[in-house]
């Protein structure tokens, strides 16, 4: 099966280490996996911090101008040397509408897939209207829709028939993680080792690290020491929620690769990053995997890759006293951090792996490919 992939928010080859841009290789790793020739289809970003609608004409001038493009190469005049069977988006929605699959796939009459759509009915009447019904066309067009988290689907379902809507639990690569990577040794006098990741974004990223920093503030009296691994334009914000804090209890990295990052996560003892409006986070997955447990909040999509008392503690609020509660119960109680760190590496293993993907996805494909 040929697949011509697409990420509207960031390419999987982009230069900047994110989330999604790890998302976007390990859908199309998954989809590999699957016995499918994938190829990325476009670089085209179509994100927005702002809504404005002057730059989404721009995208959509853009988008059309590609689109003719695409439809041209792959159609060949009956002599392409590569044309898709199946059209596949990852991560569409109102700061991110595909405006560029839906046109490429009608037009070669195949069927289009999405995965981590979402619809925000809130935003059908402010300044972001046009970019939703953006994202509203193309979610509507898809043959196929997986959902990551249940919030996500919940939202869909207001604008997707049910028979559309797929489950798809986030994942990572277990084949080459963390084997071989030592594990800390550790005595009474060695500090709990705390590990954040994240970019330094304003917004919900910039308002996890000062909830993490201003819970932190209320442990001092804990022995622990802290890594932030993430850099970003709201770097001198993050310092400045962070100054309170003895200087010789932080350890700032800046942005690492994946073999440094998966060093510092092994090192480790505790995953400590709030998630405010998280997605779900590959993060947490990722420090589940070094077996990590987690502190984190019930919000968002966090509760679909932490489960409470299983893998990490979650946080029914989202301020400095209740956070900081889940972070001395984990800080004080190597215990609990032993059985939730079995836990972790079990649940990863069990429901968040690539070869599940691979299966989940493959199957799903299959039956949209007509018969010819």
């Amino acid at each position: 099966m040929k697949i011509a992939f697409y990420a509207p928010m960031k390419s999987p080859d982009d230069a900047q280490p994110s989330g999604d841009r790890t998302i976007g290789r390990l859908l199309m790793a998954a989809l590999n996996r699957a016995n499918c020739d994938v190829r990325l289809a476009s670089h085209l970003r179509t994100w927005s911090g702002v809504p404005d609608d002057g730059e989404l004409l721009k995208f959509r001038h853009q988008a059309e101008q590609q689109a003719k493009t695409l439809i041209k190469t792959y159609s060949g005049n009956g002599c392409a040397t590569w044309r898709p069977d199946v059209w596949f988006t990852y991560h569409c929605y109102y700061k991110a509408p595909d405006l560029l699959g839906p046109a490429v796939a009608g037009a070669l009459g195949i069927p289009y897939v999405i995965t981590e759509a979402s619809y925000s009915a809130r935003r059908a009447d402010g300044a972001w209207s046009g970019w939703l019904a953006a994202a509203h066309a193309s979610i509507t067009a898809a043959d196929a829709v997986f959902s990551f988290t249940a919030r996500d689907k919940l939202g869909l379902h207001n604008v997707c028939p049910p028979q559309r809507l797929h489950d798809l639990s986030p994942f990572l690569d277990l084949d080459d993680t963390f084997d071989g990577l030592p594990s800390p040794a550790r005595d009474a006098a060695t500090p709990v080792r705390l590990v954040t990741v994240a970019m330094m974004r304003h917004g919900a990223k910039l308002a996890s690290y000062q909830l993490l920093a201003a819970s932190l503030e209320r442990l001092l009296h804990c022995h622990w020491h802290l890594d932030i691994v993430g850099d970003g334009v709201a770097r001198s914000d993050v310092e400045k929620a962070f100054s309170r804090i003895p200087s010789e209890r932080i350890h700032w990295h800046g942005l690492q690769d994946t073999p440094d990052l998966r060093r510092i996560l092994a090192s480790g003892d505790l995953f400590a990053w709030p998630g405010i409006d998280e997605a779900f986070g590959m993060a947490y997955l990722e420090a589940q995997a070094a077996g990590l447990p987690v502190a984190a909040l019930r919000t968002a999509g966090v509760p679909e890759v932490v489960q409470h008392q299983q893998t990490g503690l979650l946080s029914d609020t989202a301020i400095p006293d209740g956070y900081a509660r889940c972070l001395e119960c984990l800080i004080q109680d190597q215990s609990l951090r032993d059985r939730l760190s079995a836990g972790a590496r079990t649940s990863v293993e069990a429901h968040h792996s690539l070869k599940a993907a691979s299966t989940r996805l493959g199957d799903v494909l299959h039956t949209l490919i007509r018969p010819i």
